[in-house]
Protein backbone atom coordinates (compact mmCIF):
# COMPACT_ATOMS: atom_id res chain seq x y z
CA UNK A 1 0.00 0.00 0.00
CA UNK A 2 1.39 3.62 -0.86
CA UNK A 3 1.84 5.98 1.84
CA UNK A 4 -0.44 8.72 1.82
CA UNK A 5 1.60 11.44 0.64
CA UNK A 6 2.40 9.40 -2.55
CA UNK A 7 -1.42 9.03 -3.25
CA UNK A 8 -1.46 12.81 -3.29
CA UNK A 9 1.62 13.06 -5.47
CA UNK A 10 3.50 15.29 -2.75
CA UNK A 11 6.85 13.88 -0.76
CA UNK A 12 9.67 11.85 -2.67
CA UNK A 13 8.37 11.18 -6.16
CA UNK A 14 8.58 14.56 -7.53
CA UNK A 15 11.92 14.95 -6.15
CA UNK A 16 12.49 11.64 -7.89
CA UNK A 17 11.28 12.53 -11.69
CA UNK A 18 12.96 15.99 -11.73
CA UNK A 19 16.42 14.51 -10.80
CA UNK A 20 15.65 11.69 -13.50
CA UNK A 21 14.54 14.51 -15.69
CA UNK A 22 17.67 17.09 -15.19
CA UNK A 23 19.68 13.98 -15.83
CA UNK A 24 17.78 12.71 -18.77
CA UNK A 25 18.24 16.68 -20.23
CA UNK A 26 21.57 17.07 -19.35
CA UNK A 27 22.21 14.04 -21.71
CA UNK A 28 20.06 15.51 -24.08
CA UNK A 29 22.46 18.39 -24.31
CA UNK A 30 25.27 16.81 -24.34
CA UNK A 31 24.40 14.71 -27.73
CA UNK A 32 23.82 18.17 -29.16
CA UNK A 33 20.08 18.97 -29.54
CA UNK A 34 19.85 22.54 -29.77
CA UNK A 35 22.34 24.97 -30.53
CA UNK A 36 25.65 23.54 -29.91
CA UNK A 37 27.17 26.77 -29.72
CA UNK A 38 25.15 28.17 -26.28
CA UNK A 39 26.36 25.21 -23.73
CA UNK A 40 23.98 25.36 -21.18
CA UNK A 41 24.48 24.19 -17.08
CA UNK A 42 21.41 22.70 -15.88
CA UNK A 43 21.24 24.19 -12.58
CA UNK A 44 18.21 22.08 -10.99
CA UNK A 45 14.73 20.84 -11.50
CA UNK A 46 11.54 21.34 -9.73
CA UNK A 47 8.81 19.01 -10.52
CA UNK A 48 4.83 19.99 -9.63
CA UNK A 49 3.47 17.90 -7.14
CA UNK A 50 0.79 16.43 -10.02
CA UNK A 51 4.13 15.55 -12.27
CA UNK A 52 2.68 17.32 -14.63
CA UNK A 53 4.82 20.38 -15.09
CA UNK A 54 8.67 20.78 -14.73
CA UNK A 55 10.45 23.73 -14.30
CA UNK A 56 13.97 23.94 -15.58
CA UNK A 57 16.58 26.40 -14.35
CA UNK A 58 20.06 26.84 -16.25
CA UNK A 59 22.66 29.07 -16.57
CA UNK A 60 24.90 29.38 -20.33
CA UNK A 61 28.36 28.75 -19.80
CA UNK A 62 30.87 31.61 -19.08
CA UNK A 63 32.34 31.27 -22.53
CA UNK A 64 29.23 31.57 -24.12
CA UNK A 65 28.07 34.95 -22.18
CA UNK A 66 31.16 36.59 -22.49
CA UNK A 67 30.16 35.81 -26.70
CA UNK A 68 26.31 37.23 -25.98
CA UNK A 69 25.01 33.61 -26.92
CA UNK A 70 22.12 33.75 -23.62
CA UNK A 71 19.14 32.14 -24.82
CA UNK A 72 16.26 34.76 -25.03
CA UNK A 73 12.38 33.82 -24.10
CA UNK A 74 11.39 32.63 -27.64
CA UNK A 75 14.63 30.38 -28.08
CA UNK A 76 14.12 28.98 -24.83
CA UNK A 77 10.56 27.80 -25.73
CA UNK A 78 11.60 26.49 -28.97
CA UNK A 79 14.87 24.64 -27.18
CA UNK A 80 12.04 23.08 -24.02
CA UNK A 81 9.85 21.67 -27.29
CA UNK A 82 12.75 19.83 -29.10
CA UNK A 83 14.06 18.66 -25.53
CA UNK A 84 10.42 17.67 -24.31
CA UNK A 85 10.41 15.57 -28.05
CA UNK A 86 13.65 14.49 -27.67
CA UNK A 87 12.51 12.85 -23.93
CA UNK A 88 9.36 11.68 -24.86
CA UNK A 89 11.19 8.31 -27.48
CA UNK A 90 12.17 6.91 -23.83
CA UNK A 91 9.89 8.02 -21.20
CA UNK A 92 8.45 5.26 -18.92
CA UNK A 93 6.12 7.68 -16.77
CA UNK A 94 2.11 7.98 -17.98
CA UNK A 95 2.88 11.24 -18.75
CA UNK A 96 5.99 13.66 -19.29
CA UNK A 97 6.27 16.87 -17.67
CA UNK A 98 5.76 20.14 -19.60
CA UNK A 99 9.44 21.85 -19.70
CA UNK A 100 9.93 25.63 -18.67
CA UNK A 101 13.82 26.44 -19.15
CA UNK A 102 14.24 29.60 -16.52
CA UNK A 103 17.48 31.70 -16.19
CA UNK A 104 18.77 30.57 -12.59
CA UNK A 105 19.26 34.19 -11.06
CA UNK A 106 20.11 32.52 -7.85
CA UNK A 107 23.19 30.82 -9.34
CA UNK A 108 24.23 33.74 -10.68
CA UNK A 109 23.82 35.98 -7.48
CA UNK A 110 25.32 33.15 -5.44
CA UNK A 111 28.43 33.33 -8.08
CA UNK A 112 28.54 37.18 -7.29
CA UNK A 113 28.59 36.63 -3.73
CA UNK A 114 31.19 33.63 -3.81
CA UNK A 115 33.19 36.23 -6.37
CA UNK A 116 33.37 38.57 -3.89
CA UNK A 117 33.84 36.22 -0.67
CA UNK A 118 36.96 35.45 -2.38
CA UNK A 119 38.14 38.61 -3.62
CA UNK A 120 38.69 39.75 -0.03
CA UNK A 121 41.90 39.35 1.74
CA UNK A 122 42.56 38.66 5.05
CA UNK A 123 45.15 41.41 6.64
CA UNK A 124 47.56 38.79 7.25
CA UNK A 125 47.96 38.24 3.76
CA UNK A 126 50.71 39.56 2.79
CA UNK A 127 53.52 39.09 -0.11
CA UNK A 128 55.83 37.99 2.33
Amino acid sequence: MRAPADRHGSGLRPLRVARDLQRRLAQALAEGVGDPSRSLVLTRVRVSADLGHARVYYVVDAAAEETGAALDPEEARRLARLLRRRLARGWTLRRLPDIVLVPDEEWREEERFLALLHGVRSPGDGDG
